[in-house]
């Protein structure tokens, strides 16, 4: 009698989490199809279109996202180069390139150029971010509907559609709320030190300009959860 009971309450909380977990999927699914769409229908047919931006930024990101894989395949220091402003040649570690995008971007770069991953990434960066968001949110106070609209009000922001003028640096910020999910999923898993460091580490590369920003600040704080 106990084990049916015990069998029965575990098939009802495994329905429950599926349940819960499709929710999540949809939403994320949804946000980032959201992105998609809108750039699609809003840029991708305008009259000669290129890229989607203005002015030459964009134009330094594509370089930005074709470097980093040559260089990877030809044994080329990565944050350096003389292929621009040669003789002298410029260093990227300072300059707003995106290294880790565009090496994890590579496969598809080699395949269908630079430009096509440039503007790829624009296109699902407010969706992404949007999903990052509404996880985040979800791990804080547990509801669908109020995370979902956080993901949206997050990810399509006024800040968002600014810098998707160009800016992909700037515009791909997905590891923000993913830092803060994995902020809150370790405090209520009790993650060791070493899982936390590995996760925020990894998502941190995400975003150079972030990374900074966290090193910078982080030692103010003191937290212990974080440090």
């Amino acid at each position: 009698m106990f084990g049916l009971l015990a069998l029965t309450k575990g098939k009802i909380i495994l329905k429950t989490n599926s349940y819960r977990l499709s929710l999540d999927l949809l939403a994320c699914a949804f946000l980032i199809a959201l992105s998609l769409v809108m750039f699609w229908v809003e840029r991708l047919h305008e009259q000669g279109f290129v890229y989607l931006g203005w002015g030459a930024d964009p134009e330094f990101f594509i370089w930005s996202l074709n470097w980093f894989p040559f260089a990877w395949v030809h044994h080329l220091p990565l944050l350096t180069t003389n292929f621009v402003r040669a003789p002298v040649g410029a260093s990227l570690a300072w300059r707003t390139s995106v290294p880790a995008l565009a090496l994890l971007t590579a496969p598809f770069t080699l395949k269908y150029g630079a430009l096509t991953s440039y503007n790829f990434l624009m296109m699902l960066a407010p969706g992404l971010t949007g999903a990052g968001a509404y996880l985040a949110a979800k791990e804080l106070c547990g509801k669908t509907l109020p995370s979902f609209i956080a993901g949206l009000v997050f990810g399509f922001s006024s800040y968002e559609m600014g810098q998707s003028l160009g800016h992909l640096n700037l515009s791909f910020i997905v590891a923000i709320p993913l830092c803060l999910f994995i902020y809150f999923r370790a405090v209520k898993k009790n993650w060791s030190p070493l899982q936390m460091g590995i996760s925020l580490g990894f998502l941190l590369l995400l975003s150079l300009e972030f990374l900074k920003k966290f090193v910078q600040v982080s030692p103010l704080f003191r937290s212990p959860p974080l440090l």
